[in-house]
C-alpha cells in the first residue's frame, strides 16, 4: 500500500515536472519571438527617423515645396499691420 502511494506520488511529480518544463520552454520561445519583433520595430523606427531627418533638411524641404506645393515665403513688408490701420 505504501509502495503504491509513493509510486503514484512519484509519477505525479514527474508529470508536473515535465508539464512545467514544457511550459517554460514555450514561454522562452514566446519571449524570444517578442524580442525579435521588438528589434525589428526598433530598426524600422530608426530608419524612419533617418528618413525624417533627411526630409526636413532645408534644401530637401525646398525641393518638396517646389515639386508639390509651390508655396512662397511670407515677406514681412507685405504683412498688414491692422493695429496701425485702425487709427
Amino acid at each position: 500500500m505504501i509502495n503504491l502511494k509513493y509510486t503514484s506520488l512519484l509519477f505525479f511529480l514527474i508529470f508536473i515536472n515535465i508539464f512545467v518544463y514544457l511550459e517554460n520552454i514555450n514561454q522562452k520561445k514566446k519571449i524570444a519571438s517578442i524580442e525579435k519583433e521588438k528589434e525589428i520595430l526598433k530598426e524600422k523606427i530608426y530608419l524612419k527617423k533617418i528618413n525624417w531627418e533627411a526630409i526636413i533638411r532645408p534644401e530637401n524641404l525646398k525641393k518638396i515645396n517646389d515639386k508639390m506645393y509651390n508655396y512662397t515665403p511670407i515677406i514681412l513688408d507685405d504683412v498688414l499691420n491692422f493695429k496701425n490701420e485702425k487709427n
